[in-house]
């Protein structure tokens, strides 16, 4: 867990995976500690892919 952003009723995760980084949005209710560690289920259908200089969606619901 790099870094927890509360942005009312959603927390975002900045996550790192081995030389990935990620970014999950989660409900307020969560909010692990910056530097442990989160084990996240996660359907295809929710995964959301964005090119990291651009911002542009590269996929959108890896289902299929």
């Amino acid at each position: 867990m790099q870094l927890v952003e509360a942005a009312g009723n959603e927390t975002y995760l900045h996550l790192a995976a081995g030389d990935d980084r990620l970014v999950a949005r989660v409900g307020e209710h969560v909010r692990p500690a910056v530097g442990g560690r989160l084990g996240l289920d996660v359907a295809r259908s929710d995964v959301y892919v964005f090119d990291a200089d651009s911002g542009a969606a590269l996929a959108a619901g890896l289902d299929g």
